[in-house]
């Protein structure tokens, strides 16, 4: 898991700011910037398909800054981020809200928002507290003394990442990096444990991300992920059967 932690913490992206209209704001993305198709209701309270404004504004801005389509220290102003998804300023204040309560931006009064950065600190602390986490959902899994059959999902996407990782494809090594700890934590079947995990999958997400293409192949991390399966179905048949 250390092989995440691969970038310097003080050589995070320069900040950008977007300018008004959609050309100028495109040309500040790092990746592109579309404005969204998705169709909004004529008295502004929910998009086609049921989901309100704010859930709309939320779940895009958290992708684009989770994907790092937003980078680290990516400033955007109000009205531009307004345009980007086609909706007006009040939902867009609650969303860029929440995702200040996810620590995901800074607020800037009359400015917008700042993606705030993560250090190489932060990192190490974040990996410190997912591991024993995620220590503790193994030894959830062995308890439970599950049939090799419920280790599907496990070896399954341990398998895609071996498949991604000699087909060089690092964002389908990801994803299935992504569905194997999801599995992990479904399988330990612990309502508190997924909670407190799930409080730091965004950030963890983003590292990865962010990290994906920055650190050396993560050759030993898929070693890894299938020794722990290997050692998760050995102790399942040591323990005593419950």
């Amino acid at each position: 898991m250390n092989e995440y932690i691969k970038y310097h913490p003080s050589k995070t992206m320069r900040p950008e700011r977007l300018r008004p209209g959609l050309k100028s704001a495109a040309s500040a993305s790092p990746v592109g910037f579309q404005v969204t198709t998705k169709r909004i209701s004529v008295d502004g309270t929910d998009t086609d398909d049921g989901e309100t404004l704010v859930a709309f504004a939320t779940r895009e801005l958290k992708r684009r800054i989770l994907e790092n389509e937003f980078a680290p220290g990516y400033a955007a102003l109000e009205p531009d981020l307004a345009l980007l998804l086609s909706i007006s300023r009040t939902p867009l204040r609650e969303a860029l809200s929440r995702l200040a309560q996810d620590g995901l931006i800074e607020m800037v009064p009359r400015r917008g928002m700042q993606v705030l950065p993560i250090s190489a600190q932060d990192m190490s602390k974040l990996y410190a507290v997912i591991g024993a986490l995620e220590g503790l959902a193994c030894e959830r899994v062995v308890a439970r003394q599950l049939a090799r059959s419920e280790f599907k999902p496990l070896l399954a996407s341990t398998r895609d990442m071996e498949k991604a990782l000699k087909a060089d494809d690092l964002p389908g090594w990801a994803k299935a990096d992504g569905i194997f700890h999801a599995s992990l934590v479904e399988l330990a079947d612990n309502e508190f444990l997924a909670s407190a995990i799930n409080r730091y999958w965004d950030q963890l997400y983003r590292v990865r991300m962010f990290t994906l293409h920055l650190r050396p192949r993560p050759e030993q991390s898929t070693r890894e992920h299938r020794e722990m399966v290997e050692a998760m179905l050995a102790a399942r048949r040591r323990s005593p059967a419950r």
